[in-house]
């Protein structure tokens, strides 16, 4: 309702042919991503991933406020970025380096609800 673009983004392949809707679906199974046939097929395009990138920003800084128990100060620097697991398919999955820099395996928690198996 607040933002009709990234509907009409989202929605995009639903006015293509049968015909694409299938490579995409093919494209998914490709990558290891079992699509029913009658699955509904989504397209991530320039605004939905500006979104994404600005969610990742907010996230890394709820991190480093779960980890440090204080938020990042002004001379903190952050960068994130969203990727999907097809962008890192070709290197071998998410580089152990990057793995590394993580203290500990964490989660967003408020009470008894957390985002483990959404980020999992």
């Amino acid at each position: 309702m607040h933002s009709p673009e990234l509907v009409d983004e989202w929605s995009a392949l639903a006015y293509q042919s049968s015909v694409e809707r299938k490579r995409a679906r093919q494209h998914l199974r490709d990558y290891g991503v079992p699509v029913p046939l009658d699955a509904g097929v989504a397209t991530i395009g320039p605004l939905t991933i500006k979104q994404l990138n600005l969610f990742a920003h907010k996230v890394v800084l709820a991190l480093h406020f779960e980890i440090f128990q204080k938020p990042l100060p002004p001379s903190g620097r952050v960068a994130a970025y969203w990727k999907t697991k097809e962008d890192f398919a070709p290197h071998g999955g998410v580089p152990q380096d990057l793995i590394n820099l993580l203290p500990r395996y964490g989660t967003l928690t408020q009470g008894a609800w957390d985002e483990r198996e959404t980020f999992e």
